[in-house]
């Protein structure tokens, strides 16, 4: 945070400059603070219900999908960033596994159309925000039907 030095003769303008920089860091720091304690409701919620759907939905994942996709657990958040390898000689590329899934009744997102550059073709996101446990294991069961289709 800048502290002007009273004792240093400045103009009206560095005055006004430094009273908004002064105005700008307080609101920043209250803005991380707000989002802060939003975040942790969140979590808190989440535990509260014992509902942690990032750590059923790694289980399951594995449980589905076995070896023909990678990922790293995730600790929060609310997407699971994963790598289908192509093991078994299952498909390698979102784009096409996508196709099969919404065959089968779920949806997740490629995630080539993330990358700058370089898009990776095996990437794909999924997400665990809107739904419940059960939605979950069933969406991630469909997913397994598809990579056998």
């Amino acid at each position: 945070m800048y502290v002007r030095d009273k004792s240093v003769p400045t103009s009206a303008l560095t005055n006004t400059q430094a009273e908004n920089q002064a105005r700008m860091e307080a609101w920043q720091e209250d803005w991380a603070n707000a989002t802060g304690e939003i975040a942790e409701d969140m979590r808190r919620q989440f535990i509260d219900s014992g509902e942690l759907a990032f750590d059923d939905m790694g289980e399951a994942l594995k449980r589905e999908l076995g070896d023909a996709l990678t990922f790293t657990q995730p600790q929060g958040g609310l997407f699971f960033w994963a790598n289908l390898t192509g093991a078994g000689g299952k498909v390698k590329d979102g784009n096409v596994f996508a196709k099969s899934a919404i065959a089968q009744g779920v949806a997740f997102v490629p995630g080539a159309p993330f990358f700058a550059n370089d898009p990776d073709l095996s990437s794909i996101r999924l997400s665990f925000a809107t739904a419940d446990l059960a939605k979950i294991e069933e969406g991630i069961t469909r997913l397994g039907q598809a990579l056998k289709a």
